[in-house]
């Protein structure tokens, strides 16, 4: 080997060293470079009321209009007790909670209150409704609710009557849309 090729073989041993060991080895001292923070989302996290079940309808019962319209019985009022709270998500765009009076029979008012993010919004209709609706959620923003009333003719424990209505949060608005037809009065 002359001296001119073994200083060439020698030059590119040397360079492909380097660079082989450039790849394999970090620099003593190297940092990395931090990556971009990501960027907020532009909607915000939801906020989620801090109040359980039970708060949220203690809150909400002094609220809602009065079971009847006759000043005879205004000294019925709604029980929180009965109550069914586990509806209620603080974190919902909708939720509910229905309300039955105190010491009520199956035919007794019932109302249903709303919750939006777990603030109390107001009751789902102005009227309360006898007999106990059956609520369902449809997504985190929409409920339906089947309301149940006597036919002529119906024996007071078995109604015979339905409608469904349905309520959504509309974020545009910020209000509750009602769709659908009310039990008659």
């Amino acid at each position: 080997m002359t001296m001119r090729r073994g200083t060439t073989v020698l030059l590119v041993a040397l360079a492909s060293a380097a660079v082989l060991g450039g790849c394999a080895a970090e620099t003593p001292g190297a940092t990395e470079s931090p990556s971009a923070p990501a960027t907020p989302s532009s909607d915000p996290a939801p906020t989620c009321a801090s109040l359980d079940g039970e708060a949220a309808v203690a809150e909400a019962i002094p609220l809602l209009p009065a079971p009847f319209d006759d000043p005879a019985m205004s000294l019925i009022e709604w029980d929180a007790e009965q109550a069914t709270v586990d509806t209620y998500d603080p974190c919902a765009e909708l939720s509910w909670i229905v309300v039955p009076i105190s010491g009520g029979s199956v035919s007794s008012p019932n109302q249903i209150a709303l919750f939006h993010r777990g603030e109390y919004i107001g009751p789902a209709t102005e009227r309360s409704y006898g007999f106990r609706p059956d609520v369902v959620r449809v997504d985190d923003a929409s409920i339906e609710v089947t309301y149940r009333w006597a036919e002529s003719g119906d024996a007071n424990a078995e109604p015979s009557g339905t409608t469904v209505v349905s309520f959504a949060w509309d974020e545009a608005s910020e209000s509750v849309v009602f769709s659908g037809e009310l039990p008659p009065e």
